[in-house]
């Protein structure tokens, strides 16, 4: 049976049809179908009879049955009870990772809702780090402040979300002021911290504003490299600084094939100097200190890869539809993966990013290329399994995105709080509430049902622009 019959199935048919929809879709295949479409048609029409008594069409199915359980979340503001957040005790007990993703940047509801959610798994799981989408050195900057040193600025306010750059959120300063605190209150053994998993992490570059951020992790590598072996040092700068200015000062389609490929070599040089040095640099230095600038030297070479294969940093190319962008997630989901060797035995991590990138479904199409890519939430899956859970939020402006007709939408707009949240786990035993959510189309495509993708999402049906740690106004 076609994929795109399916919606239509939904749209008539009622509990019954759904139930037939899902049971064709699963196998019994285009014979069968047709052996039994008189008996179909007929349980089709008589469902759509009972659906519609009492009841208009759009009331009976455009969101799932009313016993599907929610749980109102009320109190974001930093100075509440973040009880609210138990529902997740079942969902997280026992991981080492939990994944959030938000449906859209830039929201207010989405922001406190990470940092009432970190607050609850710190104090009540024994969560030990927090990992953004953010730039790699950049959250290397934050956790210094968070653990003590540098002084806070709305510079470093918008490296929390380097995407944001130069905006500042108050959420996110909110947010890091509430880890230096904590730490400053439960000492260096129990101290949480920060850390940002892009390996480029700057809308501003792909826009063209500012070019810079390319050569970030480069940079942080070779000022290593000058402490700890000076000679080398200037040796590596005199051959790298043409390369990496050329990347500032233009696009990369633009660059030299000669100039790509010498830069292509001297960041396959540079990690395997890293490498074979690591004994004798972690003793001239520090274990921490090596492992930050040997990753700054990885997401060097990762950004190139990923620039190479006109991949997510490339830029938006209207004229090329089959851009690779697994390289973007892939680097992501490596470096959550050194957050948690860096974490030791008792680390845990929530991780918080875009939702299409916590999701452990393949994304099949994107907005920058037909291909789609294979997400972080799917490539972490692969490794850690039932030691991870995700936990998805999305706002109702945004339900199209996850459900190809208005159902979602009328979902959200129906509940009962602003902002409220699904347990999938809790759907055991309701069969109406079940059946709408593990046969809903999402992701736009109708390939993977929600259910799929995470175990909760948190659904915002007023969404509001995040405020400014300067003004205090939506931006």
């Amino acid at each position: 049976m076609p994929s795109n019959t399916r919606p239509a199935l939904n749209t008539i048919a009622g509990p019954l049809g759904l139930k037939l929809a899902n049971e064709c879709r699963k196998g019994w295949g285009q014979l069968i179908w047709r052996q039994r479409r008189t008996s179909l048609a007929f349980l089709l029409a008589t469902s759509l009879l009972v659906g519609m008594s009492g009841l208009s069409q759009a009331q009976a199915l455009s969101h799932p049955s009313p016993s599907t359980p929610t749980h109102a979340l009320t109190t974001l503001a930093a100075s509440h009870s973040t009880q609210e957040w138990a529902f997740v005790d079942t969902l997280v007990a026992g991981k080492k990772l939990v994944l959030l993703g938000e449906s859209g940047h830039g929201v207010q509801q989405s922001l406190e809702a990470r940092n009432r959610l970190f607050e609850y798994l710190v104090q009540t799981h024994g969560f030990t780090t927090i990992a953004l989408e953010t730039g790699f050195e950049d959250g290397m900057e934050v956790n210094e402040y968070v653990n003590g040193a540098r002084s806070l600025d709305d510079t470093l306010v918008a490296k929390v979300f380097s995407f944001s750059a130069p905006r500042s959120w108050d959420a996110n300063r909110q947010l890091i002021e509430w880890m230096r605190q904590h730490n400053a209150r439960v000492g260096p053994a129990k101290a949480v911290r920060f850390y940002g998993i892009e390996m480029l992490g700057n809308a501003r570059y792909l826009n063209g504003a500012d070019r810079s951020p390319a050569r970030r992790s480069a940079d942080a590598a070779l000022a290593y490299l000058h402490q700890v072996d000076p000679g080398a040092g200037k040796a590596w700068q005199q051959r790298m600084e043409p390369l990496l200015a050329a990347l500032v000062q233009q696009r990369y389609a633009d660059i030299s094939s000669v100039d790509r490929e010498s830069m292509t070599l001297a960041l396959a040089d540079l990690v395997k100097l890293f490498e074979r040095q690591k004994n004798a640099w972690t003793g001239l230095s520090s274990f921490q200190r090596f492992q930050r600038a040997y990753r700054n030297a990885l997401n060097a070479r990762n950004l190139d890869t990923d620039l190479r294969s006109n991949g997510w940093w490339a830029g938006a190319d209207p004229g090329n539809r089959q851009r690779n962008l697994d390289m973007r997630d892939a680097s992501m989901a490596d470096n959550v993966k050194w957050v948690l060797d860096q974490e030791g035995a008792r680390g845990r991590v929530l991780v918080f990013s875009a939702f299409k990138h916590a999701v452990r479904v393949p994304r099949t199409s994107h907005r920058a290329s037909d291909r789609g890519f294979i997400p972080m939430g799917q490539q972490l899956h692969t490794t850690f399994k039932h030691n991870m859970a995700i936990i998805g939020m999305i706002a109702a402006r945004e339900a199209r995105e996850f459900y190809t007709d208005d159902g979602l939408a009328a979902f959200i707009n129906a509940g009962s709080a602003d902002v409220f949240a699904v347990n999938f786990r809790e759907l055991a035993g309701k069969p109406d509430a079940s059946n709408w959510w593990q046969t809903s189309c999402t992701f736009g495509d109708c390939q993977q049902a929600l259910t799929s993708a995470a175990d909760a999402v948190i659904f915002v049906k007023t969404p509001q622009a995040a405020l400014s740690a300067t003004t205090g106004r939506g931006n």
